[in-house]
């Protein structure tokens, strides 16, 4: 598949989730309240932040071995998914010791932190699927999967609502299923399986794969863990430093400004895969270029109907999301550059350049949510969040110029050419086979 068709492909599968959030987002918001909804909130997002820090690195390594066929995974597919299992296993008991001080004392959010906690190993097996369909850029599997999950949650918690059911309980097990329940897409064909994969393997790399697969996924690790503390981290401290309502405000504000992460994760994903089969200077300056500019544009679009949307949609006790949902999308803006370059870091071999950034930009984040989030709640982690951002972002494209030659500048603006690929995009129609007439 091109890269044109995968990011077309792996576009649709990212704008299918956020649709969905759009009808989901309001419903669980109109149903249960700002309290109730800060109550579901606290009660995914520690497995929210366990299916991307317990992952250890496996998924990633999957897809760079694979995208480069420098390796034969087949010996290692199955111990890897072992080693999510494990971990996924280690980490539900470390929520459960932690749940009742993660809820803030509440013996009933307690429970439900425990109910959501149950999906985290089936979560974690999916990314690992999704790593492997991700290094065959089998992008129509992975937007297949993804939206299967959303479009379930959508269906089930506006099903809930009308039949009278949506409690914060109810809503709290349709967001938790929905995390694996696509998963099932990558257990039939096209996927490579396991044995055939060990058929093509052979014996003398055996321990040298191991090696670099552990050794990659490592470095891979950590960035992943401060990546998702970066983006997470926020609504797990939420309770304790403040309350369940400004994390109900946070939560519609994140899932709002997460809209115009679309084209940008599309890209990213796509570009590790190439990136990681034959690197381009190039091509990753103008992939970032454009994507940072497509995401401009939505998030303006986003911020000038936020005014009028939230109160509508999602009720008039959420309007103090608005102003945290502005300073959202600016983190997402300034933060795009470096999400692209982050992939271009990672693709080429140098993931821990990435973990670094991403490590700095969250040590500023933590630092401003404990002081910021206790005197001005929800605005506050959104602040926080935006200084994280920037710093993380920008310290990938410095990577980028010093490490590989890639000018910073090339990360940022807008070129003549850009104008011509963009167009020439918009004017690209799949392919559809016709049937000749007999």
């Amino acid at each position: 598949m091109s890269a044109r068709r995968g990011i077309y492909v792996a576009t649709l599968g990212n704008l299918i989730p956020p649709l969905a959030a759009l009808v989901t987002a309001p419903v669980l918001a109109q149903g249960l309240g700002v309290a109730g909804r800060g109550e579901v909130a606290a009660a995914t997002a520690p497995l929210i932040l366990a299916s991307t820090i317990l992952t250890l690195g496996v998924p990633e390594s999957f897809t760079y071995y694979v995208a480069r066929n420098a390796a034969r995974l087949g010996k290692h597919v199955i111990p890897g998914l072992a080693i999510l299992l494990i971990s996924g296993l280690a980490g539900s008991g470390v929520i459960a010791v932690f749940a009742s001080p993660l809820s803030g004392g509440n013996q009933a959010l307690s429970l439900l932190i425990l109910i959501a906690t149950t999906s985290l190993v089936p979560a974690l097996l999916v990314t690992g699927l999704r790593g492997i369909a991700a290094g065959q850029q089998l992008w129509r599997r992975i937007a297949l999967e993804r939206s299967c999950g959303a479009i379930l949650r959508m269906v089930t918690v506006v099903v809930l609502l009308l039949a009278g059911n949506l409690t914060p309980l109810t809503g709290t097990i349709a967001l938790s299923v929905s995390t694996f329940v696509g998963g099932f897409i990558y257990l039939l064909p096209p996927v490579t399986s396991p044995g055939r994969l060990s058929r093509e393997g052979g014996e003398g790399r055996s321990e040298q794969v191991d090696v670099r697969l552990l050794g990659y996924g490592g470095r891979v690790w950590l960035g992943s863990l401060a990546g998702i503390l970066l983006m997470r981290v926020d609504q797990l401290l939420m309770t304790p430093l403040s309350s369940a309502t400004q994390l109900g405000l946070y939560a519609v504000a994140v899932s709002i400004s997460e809209l115009i992460l679309i084209f940008n994760s599309a890209v990213r994903d796509v570009l590790f895969s190439l990136e990681s089969k034959s690197p381009n200077a190039s091509r990753i300056g103008q992939a970032t270029r454009l994507s940072t500019l497509v995401t401009v544009v939505l998030g303006v679009f986003v911020a000038a109907l936020s005014p009028w949307a939230i109160p509508t949609f999602f009720g008039s006790d959420f309007s103090g999301s608005i102003s945290v949902t502005i300073v959202l999308l600016v983190a997402v803006i300034v933060g795009n550059p470096g999400s692209i370059a982050g992939a271009g870091l990672s693709g080429r071999g140098r993931p821990e350049l990435r973990s670094t950034s991403l490590v700095i930009g969250l040590v500023f984040n933590v630092a401003l949510i404990v002081f910021l989030v206790p005197h001005i709640g929800a605005l506050g982690a959104a602040v926080a969040t935006l200084i994280g951002n920037f710093i993380s972002g920008n310290l990938n494209v410095v990577w980028m110029r010093r490490y590989f030659s890639v000018p910073m500048a090339d990360s940022y603006g807008l070129r003549r050419a850009d104008i011509l690929v963009l167009r020439q995009a918009l004017a690209w129609r799949p392919r559809i086979a016709r049937t000749r007439p007999r």
